[in-house]
């Protein structure tokens, strides 16, 4: 079918105003321009690079066409492909001229509209407006614009609703001739197309038979000489343009059936219920035409002389029964399908709203067989239309003859759908709302006088020039949803670049397949130049360019599709790395073409083609060189390990270290151009991947073990080179003139030093990164323990020394970025570091900084400098004593901001943490006076607490001072020790460990309260010494940092001891012994001295009990209580130095003690002599209350 809108109005003659159709909704908002005023391509965006420390000098060959993809002229005599895959291919064929374009624009396509037809057969294409048809042929190849040949059209009444003529080419001739139709029915034909430059009136004219209110409506063509014409109500007429006599002669004949009683010829051929919808197609098949209206399809023959009526079908009752009942279905198109007919049908849910109908359509196959239709196949279309209130003749149906592809044609929309497989593909136009087809042609059925192919169907958009697709011949394998979106990814990246394309690519958020991986292969095939779709690009650097052109534009189409929330983190990365891979092999080839120009293949500066010749094994003749950069760029990273490997064999051969510099130079050049063009990439691209470098999920490609390793051994060497030179040369070669070209190379190895360490630790921090992500992941956390300790190990390593060849800045800025604060305090601190930044940096990174700072200053013991920091920081210093445990300086902090309460506290922990008994009584004495101080400032009650716990500490160095005045006050300690000890003979281990504790007391080292118990127990306790085991007991009940366990031990320890200090034997003899005498015996016992002592420390108690409250009941021990071991690991938590042989000696000396116990318990009566010592206490101090 031709050029007639589906939704149109139409005029009535004379001055009657013309009756819509169908309703048509006018916009009143202002309609925007057709063909915009033709502006300059854009101007590349060229962004600067850099890297955080250092840059390279730009190349002596770059450009702003080095980092953008160059615009060529466009050659009309070219047909650019705009679209391609394995099943079709879409290129333009040719732009419309600006007579035809000067039609367009002046349309709205609402209330005034044109339409356009392209005819394969004769090369012709038109478009027709009201007033005009301008036609033009576009197959013909020209470097001017075609010629074009304007008709007028037959005169039409005047309508605010303007509709194009009726037209249609004739092609019997050697130029086609032309056909146009007014709505008021009159027919012009021209014979001749060139007719239109010389005498355009020069045509013949003919009358369609009208009733007042029906309007010529469509126009079809059945075959090369028959045409018809359809009206407003359904009548058909033939048009039919024959030789006679040398001359094409048109003639017009109503199509009739019969009719009436008599069986009349009536022209209303279909009943009065479809001809609402006219005519809606005509379709030539197997010698018949059929006509359809409605859900009436008519069987036609014609014949050079005549037609007749054969057979007409209710097509609703067929289709319908393929759909469910609430099914509004209306039949859109009919066309030839072989020897079959193709019809597109569009259902409806009755129950959607006017508002938001959504019409699906369907391709029905069916075939006539002997007058009854059977349905072949349904084919339904995934594609949905969007709604588009414009007065565009679609849907439109198209099968090319023998094409195993049908084309659905909507507002801005050509769905192809396969006939033969599970098939649908879409190409859309862009700009959807200012731009539409309006005209369309195709070849249904085979044309024996066509000499070439014809395309499967040709386009003729608003704007953007005709467009031809064509069906690729073949077998085709079906495909899976990832490979269908990866053929869209291709056809986006490699032609929705060019700005004259009228295509759009854009794929919605939610379509099927896996978005990486499609992505992914797209971008592997373009890094390797393996793509399909790769243009021929025969020099290198152009194409290097091109492939980084399309590796952005990949990720820019992906962005712009907002499919990249789709896209996970690690092929975030590996799409990223492409990109990287593909700056770094433009950068190298500038390097390597710089090369080839001035050097010697054999010196070491052809270190880099030597790597690819080793690492390709290419034959002799090869350019391997070129080769390399067109189809290995994904094999970089084998290229640095090859060329490291390389110059480690040529260094290896070197006398001295001084001798590799060339090699040195050359290695570090390869290497620093590549990982800096990645690290580049990254910086610049970052918006556009949305990597987060925080928790990455894969790391960098140049963050490999090898990579790393070998950057590594580079700085080395580098660093060792330097200094060879330096010794060679003398410090001359240091100079800042840089004359000779020794001093050059010197300062190229400084920098490059600076550089190998800005890219090990960019990589090494991202690899930390990385791991520290795996093991999150469940990964063994013993890798990334070591790897952060050679993390540790190697950033100070890497970033100090460039303060020794001057790089001062470039050492401050990568320790800035690294956040390596150990390595930002000692360049503080370096007189080669220039001027201290202590104050920016605190500033800048607060306590991260602060804190290292503090602790550097502890270490280097620059005290003053601690304390002497501006007040504004005491907030952070405070913070760092809360953190980090220095209680014998925090303490000086906190008195001095008036924090007395938090001093005393610091040095009570202080004290914890001495062993010097002077040093103790010192910091104890000081927290006393800061608690006093406190309790006088504020009268806290919790200060009250604290003042009581440094008074008991006070008192535990006032026991051991007077210990320590006794042992120092005899003349050999040795023999003191010997004569007051007499009683551990039996307790060899016990014996040592007591003499250990007392020397270590007369040396003035403060004994811990398990060691003060074990002086004060295990001593002879006789004389003076006899109220020692009662300060024992009373350090125990006040001690609060023994775990309970070890204190039970010491308690039952003391105890132990009291009872086997005195010979129990003797005194449970009491023959011959009086009361008196007996009683005199048990007072002169350690058990009874010890329980006198604690009742004279309270108040007598009026109660049965041996001791009052101010003695804990629980901290006196019975004998029998006393016999209970320690258990192993109570002691080797006492000791945890000492090894199991030692544990066990120490248990059998407790064993000793026990046994001695038991003696005295079973075979003694030691339970009740212990007894009578309590009540004698009890009646002595009773007694001695009487006398007072």
């Amino acid at each position: 079918m031709f050029n007639s809108p589906s939704s149109r109005l139409t005029p009535r003659r004379g001055p009657t105003p013309a009756r819509p159709r169908d309703s048509i909704s006018l916009s009143a908002r202002p309609r925007p321009s057709l063909f915009p005023e033709t502006l300059p391509p854009p101007t590349p965006s060229i962004r600067s690079s850099r890297l955080a420390v250092s840059r390279l000098p730009p190349s002596p060959t770059s450009s702003a066409g080095e980092t953008t993809r160059t615009v060529r002229e466009y050659d009309p005599t070219e047909r650019p492909i705009w679209a391609r895959d394995d099943r079709f291919e879409v290129h333009s064929a040719g732009n419309v001229p600006r007579e035809a374009q000067a039609l367009v624009k002046k349309a709205d396509f609402v209330t005034n509209t044109v339409s356009g037809h392209v005819d394969p057969v004769s090369g012709f294409a038109f478009i027709a407006t009201p007033e005009r048809c301008v036609a033009w042929n576009y197959q013909k190849r020209t470097h001017s614009s075609p010629t074009c040949y304007t008709f007028p059209a037959p005169p039409s009444y005047a309508h605010s609703a303007q509709v194009p003529v009726l037209a249609a080419l004739y092609p019997g001739t050697a130029e086609p001739g032309m056909i146009l139709v007014g709505p008021s029915g009159e027919v012009r034909f021209w014979d001749n197309v060139g007719i239109a430059l010389a005498n355009v009136d020069r045509y013949t004219a003919l009358d369609l038979e009208l009733a007042e209110d029906d309007f010529a409506e469509r126009l079809f063509r059945v075959d090369g000489s028959n045409y018809i014409i359809t009206t407003t109500s359904a009548l058909a007429f033939r048009l039919t343009i024959t030789a006679q006599a040398g001359r094409v002669v048109p003639s017009l004949t109503p199509l009739t059936r019969p009719g009436g009683m008599f069986g009349r010829a009536n022209p209303t051929i279909f009943p009065r219920s479809e001809r609402g919808e006219g005519v809606t197609a005509v379709a030539s098949s197997d010698g018949a035409t059929f006509l359809l209206s409605g859900r009436i399809m008519q069987k036609w023959l014609l014949t050079p002389d005549h037609h007749r009526f054969v057979q007409e079908w209710d097509l609703q009752d067929i289709f319908e029964r393929e759909f469910s009942q609430d099914s509004l279905v209306q039949l859109r198109d009919l066309v030839p399908c072989g020897h079959k007919l193709a019809a597109l049908a569009s259902y409806t849910e009755e129950q959607s709203t006017s508002y938001a109908q959504t019409h699906s359509y369907a391709i029905h196959l069916f075939s006539v067989h002997n007058g009854s239709l059977q349905t072949d196949r349904i084919i339904p279309l995934v594609y949905q239309p969007p709604s588009d209130a414009r007065a565009l003749d679609a849907p439109r149906l198209f099968v090319p003859a023998s094409s195993p592809t049908a084309f659905v044609r909507f507002a801005n929309a050509v769905v192809l759908v396969s006939l033969d497989d599970d098939y649908e593909d879409v190409i859309s136009l862009k700009d959807a709302s200012r731009n539409a087809f309006i005209g369309i042609g195709c070849i249904s059925a085979p044309v024996s006088s066509r000499r070439t192919a014809a395309p499967a169907l040709t386009l003729m958009p608003i704007f953007g020039g005709l467009v031809e697709i064509d069906i690729v011949d073949g077998p085709t394998s079906e495909k899976s949803a990832t490979a269908l979106l990866k053929s869209k990814i291709e056809q986006a990246v490699f032609y929705g670049d060019r700005g004259n394309n009228p295509l759009s690519f854009d794929l919605s958020p939610d379509a099927p397949g896996d978005i990486a991986a499609a992505a992914e292969q797209v971008s592997g095939e373009i890094l390797a130049s393996t793509s399909a779709h790769q243009p021929a690009l025969y020099e290198l650097k152009p194409l290097l360019l091109d492939r980084l052109a399309r590796i952005r534009g990949l990720m820019s189409f992906i962005n712009r599709s907002r499919l990249l929330n789709r896209v996970p983190q690690a092929s975030r990365r590996r799409l990223s790395r492409d990109g990287e891979k593909a700056k770094a092999a433009i950068d190298l080839w500038d390097y390597q073409n710089r090369l080839m120009e001035h050097l010697d293949s054999h010196s070491p500066q052809s270190l880099l083609a030597d790597s690819i010749h080793s690492l390709t094994h290419t034959r002799d003749g090869e350019d391997a060189v070129r080769s390399f950069f067109r189809h290995q760029t994904p094999r970089l990273a084998e290229l640095l390990a090859e060329t490291y490997a390389l110059f480690r064999r040529a260094s290896a051969s070197a006398d001295a270290p001084a001798d590799v510099s060339g090699w040195v130079l050359e290695v570090n050049k390869i290497f620093i151009i590549i990982l800096r063009a990645a690290s580049l990439y990254r910086s610049e691209e970052a918006d556009m991947y949305e990597i987060d470098e925080q928790r990455p999920a894969a790391e960098f490609w140049t963050a490999s073990d090898a990579i790393l390793d070998a950057l590594e051994e580079l700085y080395t060497t580098t660093w060792h080179t330097l200094l060879a030179r330096s010794r060679l040369y003398g410090t001359s070669i240091d100079a800042a003139d840089r004359t000779d070209q020794n001093q050059k190379d010197q300062t190229v190895l400084k920098t490059q030093l600076a550089d190998l360490a800005a890219v090990i630790c960019a990589n090494m921090e991202d690899k930390i990164r990385t791991h520290s992500q795996e093991m999150n992941g469940g990964a063994d956390p013993n890798d990334g323990i070591r790897l952060k300790r050679r993390w540790d190990e190697i950033r100070p390593k890497t970033i100090r020394p460039l303060v020794e060849i001057g790089r001062v800045d470039e050492a401050y800025a990568l320790a800035e970025h690294h956040r390596d604060f150990e390595t930002l305090v000692m360049l503080c601190h370096d007189p080669k570091a220039g001027r201290p930044k202590v104050q920016a940096y605190i500033e800048t990174f607060g306590e991260d900084f602060a804190f290292v700072l503090y602790l550097w200053y502890i270490e280097k013991q620059r005290y003053n400098d601690l304390f002497n920091q501006d007040e504004v920081y005491g907030s952070l210093l405070t913070q760092f004593f809360e953190v980090y445990s220095y209680p014998d300086l925090a303490w000086m902090h906190h008195v001095a901001c008036g924090r007395y309460g938090s001093a005393a506290e610091s040095l009570i922990v202080a004290d914890r943490e001495t062993t010097s008994l002077d040093d103790k009584h010192l910091i104890s004495s000081i927290g006393k006076l800061a608690a006093v101080a406190e309790i006088k400032a504020k009268g806290d009650v919790q200060q009250r607490q604290l003042l009581g716990q440094i008074d008991d500490e006070l008192d535990g160095i006032s026991i051991q001072n007077d210990l320590r005045e006794t042992l120092t006050a005899s003349k050999s300690l040795d023999k003191y020790l010997s004569e007051i000890s007499t009683r551990l003979q039996n307790r060899p281990v016990l014996h040592r460990r007591f003499i250990d504790l007392a020397k270590s007391l007369a040396a003035g080292q403060a004994l811990d309260i398990e060691d003060l118990i074990d002086v004060l127990t295990l001593k002879d306790n006789r004389g003076d010494f006899a109220n020692d085991p009662t300060v024992a007991l009373g350090r125990l009940i006040n001690d609060t940092t023994l775990p309970e366990g070890r204190k039970q031990v010491a308690l039952v320890s003391t105890w132990r001891r009291i009872y086997i200090r005195d010979d129990w034997s003797v005194v449970a003899d009491t023959k011959g012994r009086s009361e008196e005498a007996q009683r005199d015996t048990l007072r002169a016992t350690l058990t009874y001295q010890t329980l006198k002592a604690t009742e004279d420390d309270g108040e007598v108690s009026s109660t049965n009990r041996a001791l009052n409250a101010a003695f804990p009941p629980a901290f006196i021990i019975s004998p029998y209580d006393a016999l209970t071991p320690p258990y192993t690991a109570e002691l080797s938590a006492r000791y945890p130095s000492w090894d199991g042989d030692s544990i066990a000696a120490l248990m059998a000396d407790h064993e000793t003690e026990i046994a001695t116990l038991r003696d005295y318990v079973e075979d003694h009566g030691l339970e009740r002599l212990v007894k009578e010592c309590g009540e004698l206490v009890r009646r002595d101090r009773t007694d001695g209350d009487v006398e007072m």
